[in-house]
């Protein structure tokens, strides 16, 4: 494999089944008609919207896997970028693994990170429901996401004059990147974006809601850095401003003497 851009040699993608997996498949057939799915026992305050935490998906799960002979396995891998992976391991020796992306943080904000992708993966390999279907709205972050119809609008590039558009959501949720067009180029689009985070951090009324901006826009975030220096450095500047504002509503004031 090949880096198309600067030609160089990528390391193979470790493979993400066994040889086989009829027995595995046949296995898992059976636990998924035994199944129900996992009890909405957590409300996330930004949303209005109700999930199932990763016990309730494991309570959910693994009496009917372990009963058709299957494991389920989860840890963290380093291959150029760190991922946690799920793998499904059946009595027979066949197996079946996802994989998700994570970011390299602070060790709070990995730990909620690495929760929150043990709940998705486990329960979407499982085949089981684990919180409303809200049709997508929570990733577009609003119900309605069209490039032209933008909360914020700010910047333009340099070298074409074209706006570079960013739509935010009015409450905490992701933020689409969105791809260049009519002669925009993708620097101006990143330091709108990253504009706009920074003000919805600023804006931000709980360290709750600081968290949920980071976690839903971390993708993101990794992705800027990576982009240039420049986005590195942004993106250490916006994960420095969230740490603050965070900080600011976990300590308790400090006592004036007197």
């Amino acid at each position: 494999m090949f880096d198309e851009k600067t030609g160089e040699v990528l390391p193979d993608a470790p493979p993400s089944m066994s040889e086989s997996i009829k027995d595995i498949a046949t296995a898992l057939a059976k636990a998924q008609g035994e199944m129900d799915n996992a009890t909405l026992n957590k409300v996330n305050p930004h949303y209005n919207s109700k999930y199932a935490d990763l016990a309730a998906i494991r309570d959910a799960t693994i009496p009917h896997l372990a009963k058709n002979g299957i494991a389920i396995m989860q840890y963290t891998r380093m291959n150029g970028d760190l991922t946690l992976c799920t793998r499904m391991m059946h009595s027979s020796g066949q197996w079946i693994e996802s994989t998700y992306p994570l970011q390299i943080d602070k060790p709070q904000a990995m730990g909620s990170q690495i929760t929150y992708a043990r709940r998705y993966c486990w329960s979407a390999m499982c085949g089981i429901a684990a919180d409303e279907d809200d049709d997508a709205e929570a990733a577009q972050g609003q119900k309605t996401t069209t490039r032209k119809t933008t909360e914020v609008k700010r910047g333009t590039t340099k070298a074409s004059g074209a706006k570079a558009e960013v739509s935010a959501p009015a409450k905490a949720g992701l933020i689409p990147v969105p791809q260049p067009e009519n002669g925009e180029n993708m620097a101006a689009i990143w330091k709108v974006w990253s504009t706009t985070l920074a003000d919805k951090i600023a804006a931000a009324t709980s360290a709750d809601e600081i968290d949920v901006w980071i976690q839903e826009n971390d993708a993101c975030l990794g992705s800027l850095k990576k982009f240039s220096a420049t986005g590195a450095t942004w993106e250490s500047e916006l994960r420095e401003r969230a740490s603050a504002r965070h900080k600011f509503f976990s300590e308790p004031p400090v006592a004036m003497a007197g």
